[in-house]
């Protein structure tokens, strides 16, 4: 007897489900089709973005090797928010400098460090950059201010920015405080061994006070 009412009971859920099937078929294979739909769209899209990466690194990779005037052309067109298109815009500042083109280089790196869709890190190491480039022709006092929240101890440029900021110090013809900025940075244990050898041997000729 319970065999007979398992079969039946079997047979009910048959049914039940054939209902179900019969009612919702079509937006369950809807359903399926537009998962496979996005699944082959991500996948794609990932294929393309590895494409591109691989197209772009080659592309600067081949300015890299070219002659200083046609790699300022090969940078430009490169230049963009992503990674190799940030590396391109801060290479082709960096080889306009190397040609003498100073104005449009500091400029460059001054458009780099206002680019506010460019990831700080980026925009600091521009800021840093464009004042090395900037030192002795801009004002001091400009350069010593905008630099000043790079020195902070959380920043990774920090002791690029304080050597700077000292030497903006000097420029200005306030020599006691670039010799305690660089005693600070010849005393940091934290800071790269050639930038304190570097302040060490510029704080010994200023003089105390």
């Amino acid at each position: 007897m319970t065999d007979v009412f398992r079969e039946v009971d079997e047979e009910v859920r048959r049914e039940q489900l054939l209902k179900l099937w019969r009612r919702y078929s079509k937006h369950i294979i809807a359903a399926v089709l537009l998962v496979l739909a996005v699944a082959g769209g991500i996948l794609l899209w990932r294929q393309w973005q590895e494409q591109r990466r691989i197209d772009r690194s080659n592309a600067y990779l081949a300015a890299a090797a070219m002659q200083p005037a046609e790699a300022v052309e090969a940078y430009e067109t490169l230049a963009g928010d992503d990674g190799y298109g940030v590396l391109a815009r801060l290479r082709e500042a960096t080889v306009l400098a190397e040609l003498g083109r100073k104005a449009e280089s500091v400029a460059a790196f001054e458009a780099i460090a206002a680019d506010s869709g460019t990831p700080q890190v980026y925009r600091d190491l521009a800021l840093i950059l464009q004042a090395q480039h900037a030192l002795g022709q801009s004002d001091s006092g400009d350069l010593i201010r905008r630099l000043e929240p790079l020195t902070s101890a959380d920043n990774p440029w920090r002791f690029q920015a304080m050597e700077l900021t000292a030497l903006a110090e000097l420029h200005a013809g306030n020599s006691a405080r670039a010799r305690t900025l660089f005693l600070t940075l010849a005393d940091d244990p934290a800071a790269p061994a050639g930038l304190r050898g570097r302040a060490a041997e510029i704080a010994a000729t200023l003089p105390a006070s």
